[in-house]
């Protein structure tokens, strides 16, 4: 129920994220997207993540999976309120969002750091050196909410506490870096159950179970980011909120060609 109820919840948030985004859509920075036309893209693009099937599969059973991309999601829509104006407030509510996904699935939940910082950072009417005093504070944000669980399991006694699953050492910082963290990349996991989930490698988008899963939505995707590059590049001088979004969602993906084992 809990995954279900998550699954339904992601489903909000993108819609509210993209419809938010797309609000202030034009081709000059002038005249914006009707608010019907937000309310229907918004709509198609929230039954498209419902019924792909991955995300089917993966809201209906037991697994952090569920919780780590809802709070990504609520990262995203708390980036595009925050370059709407500059909110610090939002870039910080984004950064403990990351800090609670790296309390579900560790540093997995950093995947999609570099796309919301760029997209900040190139969206947000703001100087230079505010956006540098934003993102560090929402690092802090992210630091705070993610490391005091890190900091409670290292300062307590291994005798004290229970063994660290998934790590071979007992150490959380192992599970973080191995099979939380670069592992699920590389491949090279302490702890993990092996190579039955198949090669690590971008190329397993495309195998027989991941390729009908959710790598069919790629051509549309790449399409759709090739328009997103060449409406931003149009309107580059321009204080859209919604490049965010052009720089963000393609960003995001680049990562997905390393699915965890």
């Amino acid at each position: 129920m809990p995954e279900a109820l998550l699954g339904v919840a992601s489903v909000g948030v993108l819609y509210a994220t993209v419809r938010r985004s797309l609000r202030r859509w034009s081709d000059q920075g002038s005249h914006p997207l009707s608010a019907r036309g937000a309310h229907w893209a918004a709509i198609a693009g929230a039954i498209t993540f419902a019924l792909t099937p991955v995300a089917t599969l993966m809201f209906r059973f037991n697994n952090p999976d569920a919780l780590l991309v809802f709070t990504m999601l609520l990262a995203s829509y708390f980036t595009v309120r925050a370059t709407e104006n500059a909110g610090r407030k939002w870039l910080v509510f984004a950064g403990v969002a990351i800090g609670f996904g790296f309390l579900t699935k560790m540093l997995q939940a950093f995947l999609v750091l570099p796309a919301l910082v760029v997209a900040y950072w190139f969206a947000a009417p703001a100087t230079w050196k505010k956006k540098v005093v934003d993102l560090l504070t929402a690092l802090g944000a992210l630091i705070v909410s993610a490391g005091w669980y890190l900091a409670a399991v290292e300062l307590t006694p291994a005798s004290m506490r229970p063994y660290i699953g998934g790590s071979e050492s007992n150490s959380i910082l192992e599970l973080i870096m191995s099979y939380n963290g670069l592992g699920r990349i590389t491949g090279n996991e302490n702890g993990s159950v092996g190579s039955q989930w198949g090669t690590t490698s971008i190329l397993r988008m495309f195998d027989g179970v991941s390729g009908g899963m959710v790598s069919w939505l790629i051509p549309a995707a790449l399409v759709l980011a090739a328009a997103a590059i060449v409406i931003a590049v149009r309107t580059w001088r321009r204080q859209l909120p919604n490049r965010r979004a052009r720089v963000q969602s393609p960003a995001q993906a680049l990562p997905a060609g390393f699915p965890p084992q």
